[in-house]
């Protein structure tokens, strides 16, 4: 849904209000200028009178005789012109405000005109009006004053993609006035839950039940089958389970479109069965109808879409098949097996999906009115067709197939085709040389044997979104012709031949590139730093110490492993805040890791593995959590505690601390003996001083001391001069 802006309720209850004493000046003004002519009756009208959002850019609403309120955007004046407000909403039947991108309660200063108003409606259109996330409990308060147990007349309720929860049984209870009158009921894209009771039982007129898209559970009730009415029924994408007999379709005669896809439904009726109604419409994806084809389909003659992908079909198409009215096929996801019928072309078909079975054989001409085909993932073999006639082909797919030979020039000139996808398949020879008539968005070729260079012309789709080329055999230089393809996107080129070095108008020309992938090829030179995106790896490049990578702050992951990339990594690589996931391992990186890159807070995967680095491993915020030795190994250089390793210097630093401490305890003896001895030699004289008496007898101690001393030396100095 597309909205100019928000159109609150408020607002258009204020319009409203505000405009009546304009609305009695315009009458006066009318009947001022429709004297002396007649006039014509003022009578309420039973038509629509809606409030619907237009696309538009009208200022002014204007209501005529015929009562229709439009609500457009930039909406500035809302008119009645020769209306009583009062009497154009009192027969209101039909209230339309789908798409209207209102919010917000109705307020309770509302007229009181309007609450009386209300109760005649027939119809309510609410669908994707903006009253989102309300409960069932608040329905009746938020979308209308008047409490929906006195809507006795209501046909028609739609209320999907409101945002509704609660159980789905509560909700209708509310309605319980017009059971017997409803006959369309539209709840799907809500957040509804509950089953189906008995409540739906007495809405035996229903024609039209949509409940697609909630949280409803539950078995599907066989009295489903007595509302004999129904022409339309939607139980897709909910939670039902059991199974759907012959039983819940006995009385449904008028039954045109049945949708119960994505449930975990099993339909088992029996071979023979023949259905009361005639379908134009069947899809259930996702539910249990294999191992064989439905044989009931075969009475649906008047079939037009018809959706089975995933249904456990195991068999093959009987021949019947191919002679229903199908526009629209979707047999995906199965195990169908055969080949295409040779009428294939001659079939009404517009869409058709029959990827991942197991048909065979060669393709067989598409038919003429095709816009979609979607052949991948079979066992379909041989070359091309001869000629594809089919002006208005848009999407071919034939991808993981066993076709062979080359890619023949007329899909050049396919003039509506915008997704083309021949990938995996056994294709060689060259790239067609020709210019596309169509504005082709998605290109891919890869897996194949296809050899030569990108011709020129590959250059004049500048439409071109998304080129992929890998896993071929293709040479040559990096192709200039694509510096013209400003549009591109995803480009991948990786897995083939190409030399040369890769351009720098890369990051001028292809501005809007966010995937570049040139994985191994034979590639020369350094990364031109605005070349970089999420991965770039297996290139035959060189790293050189002047081509840092630039700053890519977006950069999520960089993968340039399996290269001959040298020198140190950058410095700043740490600044690229959005990285999670960096790949520099099989190169000749050298130096340390920079601690940079322990302020990367997403980095959850590194692998620096068989490089030359060396150093000590940062550590803190992510890398703390990266301690995986694997991430490192085949640096014989590296260490720290995630290599298990001890670098040099913490071998120092020990060595450091125990002489620092050695030294330390030196120092403290020796402080210990001085003060010792400090403190003695100041006790001794300081007792001398004050002690006379002891201060002569230490002097005479010292004398006699002295005496002995120096007469002992001199009888040993004799002694020896009498021995020699």
């Amino acid at each position: 849904m597309a909205c100019g802006g928000t159109f609150s309720m408020q607002n258009l209850v204020a319009c409203l209000v505000v405009c009546l004493s304009c609305i009695q000046t315009g009458a006066q003004a009318g009947a001022k200028k429709s004297r002396g002519r007649r006039s014509s009756p003022s009578r309420p009208r039973s038509m629509i009178h809606t409030i619907s959002y237009l696309r538009g850019k009208a200022e002014t609403a204007v209501v005529g005789e015929e009562s229709v309120v439009i609500i457009q955007p930039l909406q500035r004046i809302l008119r009645f012109p020769r209306s009583r407000l009062d009497r154009l909403v009192s027969s209101l039947e039909y209230l339309n405000l789908s798409s209207a991108c209102l919010g917000g309660p109705i307020p309770p200063q509302q007229p009181n005109w309007m609450e009386q108003s209300l109760k005649n409606l027939s119809s309510v259109d609410l669908q994707y009006s903006g009253f989102g996330g309300l409960r069932n409990d608040e329905f009746s308060s938020t979308v209308t004053s008047t409490p929906a147990r006195e809507l006795c007349n209501l046909k028609y309720l739609d209320l999907s993609g409101l945002g509704l929860g609660g159980d789905i049984v509560d909700l209708i209870a509310k309605f319980r006035c017009s059971w017997n009158e409803l006959q369309v009921l539209h709840l799907s894209d809500n957040q509804l839950r509950g089953n189906l009771s008995t409540w739906l039982a007495q809405m035996t007129n229903l024609t039209s039940l949509n409940l697609r898209n909630n949280s409803i559970a539950g078995k599907v009730p066989k009295w489903i089958g007595n509302l004999s009415n129904l022409t339309f029924l939607a139980l897709s994408y909910n939670c039902f389970d059991g199974v759907i007999s012959e039983a819940h379709f006995v009385d449904l005669v008028r039954l045109d479109t049945l949708f119960l896809s994505l449930n975990s439904l099993t339909m088992s009726v029996s071979s023979d069965w023949v259905p009361p109604f005639q379908l134009t419409s069947f899809a259930a994806h996702s539910c249990q109808l294999g191992p064989k084809f439905p044989e009931w389909l075969q009475s649906q003659t008047r079939i037009e879409y018809l959706g089975l992908a995933n249904t456990s079909i195991a068999d093959a198409l009987p021949s019947w098949f191919w002679n229903l009215s199908i526009s629209e096929l979707d047999l995906s996801s199965n195990r169908i097996s055969g080949k295409l019928p040779s009428s294939f072309r001659t079939l009404p078909l517009i869409y058709v999906n029959l990827r991942s079975n197991r048909f065979e054989g060669q393709i067989p001409p598409p038919p003429p009115r095709i816009q979609a085909l979607d052949l991948s993932e079979n066992y379909f073999s041989g070359p091309f067709p001869q000629t594809l006639d089919t002006p208005n082909l848009r999407f071919l797919l034939l991808s993981q197939n066993l076709i062979t030979g080359s890619i023949p020039s007329y899909i050049c000139e396919l003039s509506s085709l915008e997704y083309l996808d021949l990938s995996n398949n056994h294709l060689s020879g060259k790239l067609p040389d020709c210019r596309w008539k169509s504005q082709l968005d998605y290109l891919d070729l890869s897996s194949n044997n296809l050899s030569g260079e990108i011709p020129g012309s590959f250059g004049s789709q500048n439409s071109l979104e998304s080129l992929h080329l890998n896993n071929n055999s293709l040479d040559g230089e990096f192709p200039t012709s694509l510096q013209h393809c400003s549009n591109l996107v995803f480009l991948d080129l990786g897995e083939n031949k190409f030399t040369g070095r890769v351009p720098t108008w890369i990051g001028e020309s292809l501005r809007h590139l966010v995937y570049l992938r040139l994985r191994s090829n034979s590639f020369i030179g350094y990364v031109p730093p605005n070349l970089l995106s999420s991965e770039t790896s297996k290139q035959q490049f060189e790293w050189k110490d002047t081509g840092e990578i630039g700053v890519l702050q977006e950069l999520q992951s960089l993968n340039l492993s399996s290269n001959h990339l040298q020198g140190r990594i950058p410095r700043r690589i740490g600044d690229m805040r959005s990285l999670e996931s960096l790949d520099l391992s099989y190169n000749e990186l050298s130096g340390d890791i920079p601690q940079s890159l322990s302020g990367l807070t997403y980095l959850s995967h590194l692998n620096v593995s068989y490089n030359n680095l060396s150093g000590r491993i940062p550590r803190g915020n992510q890398f703390d959590t990266l301690d995986d030795p694997s991430i490192y190994i085949g640096n014989a250089y590296l260490c720290g505690d995630q290599t298990n390793k001890n670098c040099p210097e913490d071998g120092n630093n020990l060595s450091e601390t125990k002489e620092d401490d050695n030294e330390s305890e030196f120092i403290w003896i020796w402080f210990g003996i001085c003060l010792g001895f400090v403190a003695g030699f100041w006790g001794l004289w300081c007792v001398l001083l004050f002690q006379r008496a002891w201060r002569i007898a230490y002097f005479e101690t010292i004398d006699q001391v002295s005496e002995w001393l120096f007469i002992t030396a001199v009888r040993r100095i004799a002694r020896l001069s009498r021995t020699k």
